[in-house]
């Protein structure tokens, strides 16, 4: 099993959000990904429920990678970490440019920085970066919205994409799960407040995934997916967006059948990591 992330970063406007995928081989359906956390940046000592400084957006995400990859050695559980680049091509400049850098975390340990090296931005910063591993994914949302969409839409009539049933609100949850003798047990899990946030924030992700339609032009010569017109001023589709960039990193995995190289051949036990849950 490993973990990919996907980051849409923002400051002021929209929403900042961190959602993360769990991604495990299935005997039947191959590879498939759980969506197991989603988490906005928002800083809430203001007023005004600005976004948190980068800053502290930087940190939030590299704490959130080191805990969905345990103890283990930088970054072995963790597949990919997609970022938008933004109109502006903000997440550039701002986000994937602070991640090229090797960084210490609170208990004194230096950690690898991270790269993409196939963006062209990026060519030749291997050598001045030696440390950084290939694990970032810089997207241009203009130029992959559409074919995310519908490669998002493809792995859930797959059924190869899974979401957590609604949240009731409730801090306990229970649920069956068939034991070794093949008995089915009941079990009770009491959530912690993160994980309350992961569930309450992964139901906005599915509202907003339904509010999104696609629209042709007259001509029939394009399509968009965008939030529908009575709703665009009252909702955001930031997580609608990490989702699908996270539906993307795993349409290429199964596409490519790469599962070798990307080491998912191997029975590897999920890290102690945070807002993992069996659905």
């Amino acid at each position: 099993d490993k973990f990919a992330l996907a980051f849409d970063p923002a400051r002021v406007g929209d929403n900042s959000i961190v959602s993360v995928m769990r991604m495990y081989e299935d005997p039947q359906m191959g590879l498939c990904g759980d969506i197991v956390n989603c988490f906005n940046m928002v800083d809430q000592a203001n007023q005004l429920k600005y976004k948190l400084d980068s800053n502290r957006q930087i940190e939030i995400l590299r704490n959130m990678i080191l805990q969905y990859n345990g103890d283990a050695p930088d970054y072995e559980f963790v597949d990919s970490i997609s970022i938008d680049l933004g109109s502006g091509g903000g997440g550039m400049s701002t986000y994937a440019d602070a991640l090229l850098n090797n960084w210490t975390d609170v208990q004194g340990r230096e950690h690898r920085g991270l790269i993409d090296n196939e963006c062209d931005a990026y060519f030749g910063y291997a050598d001045r970066y030696p440390d950084a591993m290939n694990k970032l994914i810089l997207l241009s949302p203009k130029k992959w919205r559409k074919q995310m969409v519908e490669e998002f839409i493809e792995l859930m009539e797959l059924g190869v994409i899974r979401f957590p049933s609604e949240w009731d609100g409730k801090e306990i949850i229970s649920f069956y799960e068939t034991t070794d003798s093949g008995e089915e047990k009941r079990r009770v899990y009491e959530l912690s407040l993160e994980e309350q946030m992961a569930l309450a924030s992964i139901d906005v992700m599915k509202n907003e995934i339904t509010s999104i339609h696609k629209t042709t032009n007259p001509e029939k010569t394009s399509v968009t997916y965008a939030l529908s017109k009575e709703k665009e001023h009252m909702m955001h589709d930031d997580r609608f967006y990490t989702a699908i960039m996270l539906a993307h990193r795993l349409f290429e995995l199964r596409r490519g059948k790469s599962m070798r190289s990307a080491g998912y051949e191997t029975n590897e036990q999920i890290p102690n990591c945070v807002s993992t849950f069996d659905w």
